[in-house]
C-alpha cells in the first residue's frame, strides 16, 4: 500500500506557507496598461506630432459622449433640471407648495431622461415617440415655472428658467417634426 502511506505522510507534513501578496485598494481598481515600445514609436510617427494616436478609450469617454448627436441639448436639459431641483427647496411646505414642488420636480427631470432614451432609440419611430414625450414634459415644465413665477412664492425671478424651458421645448418639437418628415421620405 504505497499510496496509503504517502497520503498519510503528506497529511502529517506541515502545510506549505507561501508569502501573501498584498495589494493596495487603489491597485485593485486601477487597470494596468500594457506597453509595447515598438507600437508606441509607430503611433507617434503616424500622428506626426509625437502624440499617441490611440489609447485607453475609457479616459476619453466624455469626448466620445460629446461627439454624439444631441449632446448639447441633453446637457441643457440636465442643467435646467438641476437648477429647478435646487429651486424647489425654497418652496413653502404647505399642501399647495408640496403639490407644485412634486409636479415641477417630475416634469422638470423627465425631459432629460426621455431625451436620452430618444438618443438611444432603436428606430426613427421610437425616437419620435420618446422625443415627443420629452417635448410635452418640457411644455409642462414651462407651465409650472410660469405659475410659480406669477404666484409670488419666491423672491427670485424665474424668467431666465422660463425662457430656457421655452427654447428647449421649441428645439425638441422641431426635432420631432424633422424626424417625422424624414421618416415619410
Amino acid at each position: 500500500m504505497p499510496h496509503a502511506e504517502t497520503a498519510i505522510a503528506a497529511a502529517q507534513r506541515p502545510a506549505r506557507t507561501e508569502p501573501k501578496m498584498t495589494r493596495l485598494a487603489s491597485d485593485a481598481t486601477r487597470p494596468r496598461p500594457v506597453r509595447f515600445p515598438s507600437m508606441e514609436k509607430q503611433q507617434q510617427q503616424a500622428t506626426g506630432d509625437g502624440k499617441q494616436a490611440t489609447g485607453d478609450r475609457r479616459q476619453d469617454a466624455g469626448a466620445q459622449e460629446r461627439l454624439r448627436k444631441g449632446h448639447d441639448i441633453a446637457e441643457r436639459l440636465v442643467v435646467l433640471g438641476a437648477e429647478i431641483v435646487r429651486l424647489l427647496r425654497a418652496l413653502p411646505r404647505d399642501p399647495a407648495g408640496k403639490h407644485l414642488a412634486i409636479q415641477l420636480f417630475r416634469c422638470a427631470t423627465s425631459p432629460g431622461a426621455n431625451y436620452e432614451e430618444a438618443r438611444a432609440a432603436e428606430s426613427r419611430a421610437d425616437f419620435v415617440h420618446k422625443a415627443s414625450i420629452a417635448a410635452k414634459e418640457m411644455r409642462e415644465t414651462r407651465f409650472w415655472l410660469d405659475l410659480l413665477n406669477r404666484s409670488g412664492w419666491l423672491k427670485q425671478d424665474l424668467t431666465r428658467l422660463i425662457h430656457e424651458a421655452r427654447e428647449l421645448s421649441a428645439i425638441l418639437a422641431a426635432s420631432v417634426r424633422t424626424a417625422r418628415r424624414s421618416s415619410r421620405r
